[in-house]
C-alpha cells in the first residue's frame, strides 16, 4: 500500500506520485480534499500493483468522479495491475497528460461518450 506522496497542482490538473512506506493515507488525502481538477496518479516507479492499492485507486476514482472529474493513473504495465478494467491505466504522464486535455475539451463542450 502507499502512504505517503507528493500532490501537486498544475496548470489544469493535480499530480500526485505516491511513495511507499510512509505515514500518511493517501485515500484520506482525497476524501478530505474539495477535489476541483482531473488527477493523474504516477505509479510508473512501481514494478506492480496490488489489490490493496487497486482497490485504494477505486475508492479515489469515484470520489473525483463524483465531482465531475476524472482519474488517470499511470503505470507501465497492465498484466502487473489488478480491476485495471475499471480505472483509466496509461503508460506515461505525456498520455496522461493528453488523456486529460482529451477529458477537459470533452466536458467543455458537453459531449460525453
Amino acid at each position: 500500500m502507499f502512504l505517503q506522496m507528493t500532490l501537486t497542482e498544475k496548470d489544469n490538473h493535480f499530480y500526485c506520485k505516491p511513495v511507499k512506506n510512509s505515514g500518511e493515507n493517501i485515500l484520506k488525502k482525497f476524501q478530505q480534499m474539495n477535489v476541483n481538477m482531473d488527477v493523474i496518479i504516477d505509479l510508473s516507479e512501481f514494478e506492480k500493483v496490488d489489490q490493496a492499492i487497486s482497490v485504494t485507486l477505486v475508492s479515489i476514482q469515484e470520489i473525483i468522479s463524483n465531482g465531475g472529474f476524472s482519474l488517470v493513473v499511470v503505470f507501465k504495465s497492465i498484466s502487473n495491475f489488478p480491476n485495471y478494467d475499471s480505472l483509466t491505466v496509461v503508460p506515461t504522464l505525456g498520455e496522461a497528460e493528453d488523456y486529460v486535455q482529451m477529458e477537459q475539451m470533452q466536458r467543455d463542450l458537453g459531449i460525453s461518450l
